[in-house]
């Protein structure tokens, strides 16, 4: 027999199922071993009006063995370890370092192992809430400033209308002018960070675009980048 403690914790569980997610598509999502996404990536650069070379390459990542985690009373769950078979030499240096990737529920979680048989466990991304974590899948957001978390259409290869789009805008709003040109304590930060997530594929891709201009001592070097992830296969 069920007490009354009981029926409310049922009936609170059942409203809360009946919500509906803040950004659906992800919550009937399921990773498994032998699960991948490929990526491709560019990057480019222009120093003081020349153009750097060009980096380029395809990252794929794939799953294989589980793991259980235990989050609490009650409550395990279950991630897979996260590989990347790419050659070295074709992964770029700022790909993330996750060794461990899981979905429950809508939530895509990542961990890394801090220790034997100890993992850190941390929320990318919750469809439900459209909470994300402060530096993002990529880790390259500042988890200082404020971001949007927005539905957009968006054209990738799946042909899906729509993805969840993260961003995260910087710049220095307080700022001199020398020679025409805005300088905030001897130089002057503006960016533009996006992450996608993709209704049943997962992270979908990451992008920076900026400038960077530092004075002093009489001189003036700018600094533009850009870089660009976008999923192009996975078998989800």
């Amino acid at each position: 027999m069920i007490g009354s403690e009981g029926r409310q914790t049922a009936a609170l569980a059942e409203r809360r199922a009946r919500v509906p997610p803040r950004f659906p598509g992800f919550e009937e999502m399921a990773f498994f071993p032998g699960a991948y996404w490929e990526y491709s990536w560019r990057e480019m650069g222009i120093t003081n009006g020349k153009i750097d070379p060009d980096g380029s390459g395809i990252v794929r990542v794939e799953l294989s063995n589980p793991i259980d985690v235990d989050l609490g009373p009650a409550r395990a769950l279950r991630l897979f370890e996260m590989t990347c078979p790419t050659n070295p030499a074709r992964a770029p240096a700022w790909w993330p370092q996750w060794h461990y990737l899981g979905i429950d529920d809508g939530v895509l979680y990542a961990a890394a192992e801090i220790d034997a048989g100890e993992y850190g466990v941390v929320t990318i991304f919750d469809s439900k809430t459209g909470e994300v974590h402060p530096q993002g899948f990529m880790g390259s957001f500042s988890g200082r400033r404020p971001r949007s978390v927005t539905s957009r259409p968006t054209i990738n290869p799946f042909l899906i209308t729509r993805a969840v789009v993260v961003e995260e805008r910087f710049f220095d709003p307080d700022a001199d002018m020398i020679g025409g040109v805005r300088i905030c304590d001897g130089e002057r930060h503006h960016y533009k960070i996006r992450e996608l997530y993709l209704p049943g594929k997962g992270f979908g891709g990451w992008s920076r675009s900026g400038t960077s201009i530092y004075a002093g001592g009489g001189y003036v070097d700018i600094f533009e980048a850009a870089i660009e992830v976008r999923l192009t296969a996975t078998n989800l």
